[in-house]
């Protein structure tokens, strides 16, 4: 498996740069329309679960509003109670005390007790609909007066089966402040079939403030679904109305009526993702009155229901526009392979020697048609200086060119650079013009039959080779030199510096930097010259750097990577011996600084 990948990237991607970038391209595109997704997608699924938060908090509100109304009608029907003179007395006599006092009222005054306190609880069921039963209770005497919905009916609930219900309505009492109303699951007082939740107002005595009874209205759950009603189709979870002891008053879903929530205690944690029935969110509405609690449960599953789709579309979008962008990549890679596939081809058929080959000019303006144009030229410029000099030499010395073919002329190659350079410059192409002139000038250096040269010329031709690049790289490299003055005459091998040099731009250069910069020191102290060149480039990890320094250290044990640095190190200690040479140090990112050490010698010493 390893070679078969092996073999895939060495036949298709090591050579093959267009496919090195449309492979890294697709990468980057995918990759960053995926996180574009995943972002807008976690962002709809946040602005859903806000907006679904905010829909519950409204209906709880509403609900609330609902609840508020109803406590303060529950004030507001007490009121008028007070004012009516009958009333105290109905609420400390026993029965059969009020019956008496009630015949004796009628005999004096033509006033029927009874018959005005039915007459307004009566009028309290036309104003409020949602009023299932009002219950008046003696708490002397234990019994309650119940008046039902409809003007129906008015009953009375005595001793001993009235205790029941007494005995729950002061357990309650005991617990709440009498001076407010409370809230508590249906009493069942009436003995009603329909659902309701229970509102208790404590009685005073105006006199004595003693608490004489309880005002207890029974209002139908229906009421609650009411108020709610316009939002019960975009409802998502439950509503539940609780005490402050977790019974539940109300529940949407009808599933925990007549027992205690069995979450209740999970309900303080608001807008946290909690585990009931699943996992769901809370929303709390108190209305201020700590005997009553509205919570919203809303699960998870529910929350993300609706972006769901919302959710699949950009994913659908997203790969679309990803298929979409390789595809347009692929097919425009394809056309510059073509392109440079036909440039190669004619490289290799100059190569061979087939000076008419020329690449087909297409109505692109790019890099690519100005190679073309450059090659189609050249080849052109070729053929003519083959015509005109080449091929007319041949004629005429023939026998002489057989014994040359052998050898390399170098001033046919200064001639020969130095027309193309003129050529270059003519035609306007200054800069390549002066880098002929410096690859003609490098060329007559290297073939200089000298090892030791003075350290002036060696420095001069580090210039000369970093002047090439500079042109080449188009103001992305500067490079300082800084070289004692009294050095200069001194002698050096030649070819010392230079390599370290290239291995710098061949290995270390950062094209995608603008402030590249090499720089070169040389100094004396005592009988020794020392030589720093230090860049600012990729650096060498600590590995290879391990590697490269052990290489040094050993001679003839070089890996192909650092062959210049230790063909420099093994000829430095061969002619000045094992005290000199070079050593190098690297940090990743940062730059790489090499020193050579040197005797000061002079030439001829």
């Amino acid at each position: 498996m390893v070679k078969r990948l092996a073999l895939l990237y060495r036949h298709h991607f090591k050579k093959k740069l267009f496919n090195k970038i449309f492979v890294t391209y697709s990468i980057i595109t995918t990759l960053s329309l995926l996180a574009l997704a995943f972002f807008i997608s976690a962002h709809l699924i946040q602005t859903s679960k806000q907006k679904e938060l905010i829909h519950n908090q409204q209906i709880l509100e509403d609900i609330g509003t609902y609840f508020k109304n109803k406590y303060d009608a529950s004030q507001k029907m007490l009121r008028p109670l007070y004012n009516h003179y009958h009333f105290i007395p109905f609420m400390t006599y026993d029965y059969d005390q009020f019956l008496a006092y009630s015949l004796k009222t009628y005999m004096n005054h033509n006033t029927n007790a009874f018959r005005n306190i039915d007459n307004y609880l009566h009028s309290c069921f036309l104003r409020d609909s949602d009023i299932q039963n009002i219950i008046l209770y003696n708490r002397g005497n234990h019994f309650f007066y119940i008046s039902s919905e409809n003007n129906a009916r008015t009953n009375y609930l005595f001793a001993p089966d009235a205790m029941k219900f007494a005995e729950k309505i002061n357990e309650i009492s005991h617990s709440h402040d009498f001076f407010n109303p409370y809230l508590c699951t249906d009493l069942n007082i009436a003995a009603s079939s329909q659902p309701a939740f229970t509102i208790v107002t404590g009685i005073n005595n105006p006199a004595t403030l003693e608490n004489i009874g309880n005002l207890i209205i029974n209002y139908n759950l229906a009421g609650i679904s009411k108020s709610y009603a316009k939002y019960e189709k975009t409802l998502k979870g439950y509503i539940l109305i609780l005490t402050q002891d977790g019974n539940v008053v109300f529940d949407s879903s009808n599933r925990y009526y007549g027992k205690k929530y069995p979450y209740f205690h999970l309900l303080h944690n608001t807008s946290e993702s909690l585990m009931f029935e699943e996992e769901s969110i809370v929303n709390i509405h108190t209305l201020g009155m700590p005997d009553v609690i509205i919570a919203g449960i809303i699960p998870e599953s529910e929350l993300l229901e609706g972006s769901k789709i919302m959710q699949r579309t950009i994913f659908i979008i997203a790969l679309s526009c990803i298929l979409g962008a390789i595809l347009l990549t692929y097919f425009n890679m394809l056309i510059f392979s073509r392109r440079a596939d036909s440039i190669m081809g004619a490289m290799k058929e100059l190569q061979q020697g087939n000076f008419s080959a020329r690449i087909p000019i297409d109505q692109n303006e790019d890099e690519l048609t100005q190679i073309a144009i450059s090659f189609n030229r050249m080849c052109k410029h070729l053929n003519t200086y083959i015509d005109k000099v080449y091929l007319s030499e041949i004629k005429q010395k023939n026998a002489e060119l057989i014994a040359l073919q052998t050898q390399i002329n170098p001033h046919f190659l200064y001639n020969t650079l130095e027309a193309i350079r003129m050529r270059a410059v003519s035609k306007g192409v200054h800069d390549v013009g002066e880098m002929i002139y410096i690859l003609a000038t490098l060329f007559r250096h290297s073939v200089k039959n000298e090892m030791l040269i003075s350290i002036s010329d060696e420095v001069e031709h580090c210039k000369l080779y970093l002047a090439l690049f500079q042109i080449r790289y188009r103001d992305k490299l500067t490079f300082k030199i800084n070289i004692e003055e009294e050095i200069l005459t001194y002698s050096i091998i030649k070819f010392s510096l230079q390599p370290i040099i290239e291995n710098y731009i061949v290995h270390g250069i950062q094209l995608d930097m603008a402030d590249n910069i090499i720089e070169i020191k040389g100094y004396r102290e005592c009988d020794e010259i020392y030589f720093t060149i230090a860049d600012n480039g990729m650096g060498i990890e600590k590995e290879r750097l391990a590697l490269l320094k052990a290489s040094l250290q050993t001679p003839n044990h070089s890996s192909a990577a650092a062959i210049g640095l230790s063909n420099v190190n093994e000829r430095l200690k061969i002619i000045y011996g094992d005290q000199y040479g070079i050593s190098i140090d690297s940090t990743i990112n940062m730059g790489t600084s090499v020193s050579v050490k040197i005797p000061a010698q002079k030439r001829g010493e």
